[in-house]
């Protein structure tokens, strides 16, 4: 049975709410913020789960070699789309994250935007972080972010709504599931006289089960609450973590 991620439609139909300019330009002020903190010294990058290649371009902009990943064929052709607008040269891969593999290839690994967290059976998080452990060369870094339970606690509302820099209205459902491990948010958007409506589960992880996910694949890890290093306490925005494949 296909899981909620593997429909197109979805991604297609929402894409102006998921990429939405906000999230489009935030995208190189993040790319400095997360070379910063996994104290890139360049090589081969991967891009995992790339979308339309937000964090992709502008790392080949700044004249890395650049693979992009993602499962999603609307989301590559927008990659592309953009890169050759933009002027650069990105590997573009249509795979699923849980078997993508390149062993000892990257100096760096990205995965954000909780892009981990979409899979039903939570093995297949662990596959996918073995995965990235096998591509990266010794001492590379992957960076990712994941739905941390401590931010969601402290912020959950059950219904918010907002408009997007668009002025498209969003509303959305948000309902915990299997005693905190995942959650299943509905987004409503009101385009005009039409509603659309859109369900994504994520997996959720405290910091220490995130930790403990990513040493049984051998990584060495710290985890932060933002993209800026920050501790990942009672202030965290989301959960980031830098894990690295041990020298």
């Amino acid at each position: 049975m296909a899981q909620w991620f593997e429909d197109e439609s979805i991604w297609r139909d929402s894409y102006d709410i998921s990429f939405n300019s906000a999230v489009l330009k935030a995208a190189e002020q993040e790319v400095e913020k997360i070379l910063r903190l996994a104290d890139f010294k360049g090589g081969d990058i991967l891009d995992l789960a790339c979308g339309p290649g937000r964090h992709a371009i502008p790392l080949s902009a700044k004249g890395y070699k650049v693979t992009g990943v993602d499962l999603t064929e609307c989301l590559l052709e927008k990659a592309k789309a953009a890169a050759e607008k933009a002027g650069v040269q990105v590997e573009w891969i249509q795979e699923d994250m849980r078997r993508y593999v390149r062993p000892n290839t990257y100096s760096l690994a990205i995965c954000m935007y909780n892009s981990l967290g979409y899979f039903e059976d939570r093995e297949d998080d662990f596959v996918t972080v073995a995965k990235v452990f096998e591509s990266l060369k010794t001492g590379g870094a992957f960076v990712l972010e994941c739905a941390g339970k401590e931010p969601l606690a402290r912020t959950f509302q059950s219904f918010t709504g907002h408009q997007t820099p668009e002025g498209l209205q969003v509303f959305m459902t948000r309902k915990l599931l299997d005693d905190w491990s995942r959650t299943e948010n509905t987004s409503v958007v009101v385009r005009g006289d039409r509603v659309q409506r859109f369900r994504y589960v994520l997996n959720l992880y405290s910091g220490r089960e995130l930790k403990e996910l990513l040493g049984r694949a051998g990584f060495k890890t710290s985890v932060y609450g933002n993209l800026d290093g920050a501790p990942y306490d009672q202030n965290a925005s989301n959960l980031f973590a830098v894990a690295r494949k041990p020298l």
